[in-house]
């Protein structure tokens, strides 16, 4: 996924706006304006009252909406305990709560962990793999270089693109396994950079073999070397692998198939082959 998935940032909104939404309500059940309810809210309520209706949504929106596995736990755990609340103002408060605000306010805590809980929804949050928005732009370039173990002979490779986090390499042959640890020489403004690298994937492409590297701790002048390297691509505006589509166009092509497909209303994940 390039995008962060849009049924997550709608329910991440509808989290922090849910306090807005339940003042409305509120103030339409008891016949009184907006502002006079919230005021009522605010001046009335216990400080804990207060951090329970507005800090809890908005720390689930939070979330919700980055998406990470401890957020996750804490999202669910936040809905549970929102529901243990509910239910004990109800107990000690049922002449002024009604049993179908009760209900509703419940129902709504339960969907959000019966949603959470839906299989490609848990994944976007357990799977890191699949949050192609958090890695680094890969820049697409075309860099000679010189490749080799830490006790082998240099090889001549490409570097076809440049990461904070690694780079992708060809070569003419399968050379080296998963897990080898590697040197890339290449040079910039006439200066050679040497930088420690992790072999994290090979494939055979065209005629040759592409590599993914990830980079390992060398020496300090060669690191900023290349993060100096990656600057001047950002301010050129290099071209990345796997540009994500504009939001507005992918919004628009997401309204498309949730209007159509109840499917498109938890997050999309690549099937497994």
């Amino acid at each position: 996924m390039q995008r962060r998935p849009w049924p997550l940032v709608f329910l991440a909104l509808l989290q922090i706006l849910g306090p807005i939404g339940s003042i409305f309500i509120s103030a339409y059940v008891n016949k009184v304006g907006f502002f006079e309810m919230a005021a009522a809210i605010w001046k009335y309520s216990r400080p804990w009252d207060l951090v329970e209706f507005y800090a809890l949504p908005f720390c689930q929106g939070v979330f919700i909406f980055y998406a990470k596995r401890l957020g996750y736990y804490a999202v669910l755990a936040l809905a549970a305990f929102s529901i243990y609340l509910n239910v004990q103002e109800w107990r000690v408060a049922s002449d002024v709560i009604s049993l179908p605000i009760l209900l509703g306010v419940t129902g709504t805590n339960v969907a959000l962990i019966v949603y959470l809980l839906l299989p490609n929804v848990r994944v976007v949050f357990m799977n890191p793999r699949l949050r192609w928005w958090e890695t680094p732009p890969r820049y697409v370039v075309n860099l000679k270089a010189q490749v080799s173990k830490e006790d082998g002979h240099a090889k001549p490779a490409t570097i076809v693109d440049l990461s904070i986090g690694g780079a992708g390499i060809t070569v003419e042959s399968e050379l080296y396994q998963h897990g080898d640890t590697l040197l890339l020489t290449f040079e910039h403004d006439s200066t050679t950079i040497l930088m420690r690298a992790l072999a994290v994937y090979g494939r055979a492409d065209g005629t040759g073999h592409r590599y993914g590297l990830e980079w390992q701790r060398g020496a300090a002048e060669d690191e900023k070397r290349t993060m100096r390297l990656l600057d001047e691509l950002e301010e050129k505006k290099t071209p990345i692998v796997r540009a994500p589509p504009k939001w507005k166009e992918d919004l628009g092509a997401w309204w498309g198939r949730a209007r159509k497909n109840p499917s498109a209303w938890v997050p999309e994940v690549p099937k497994k082959k």
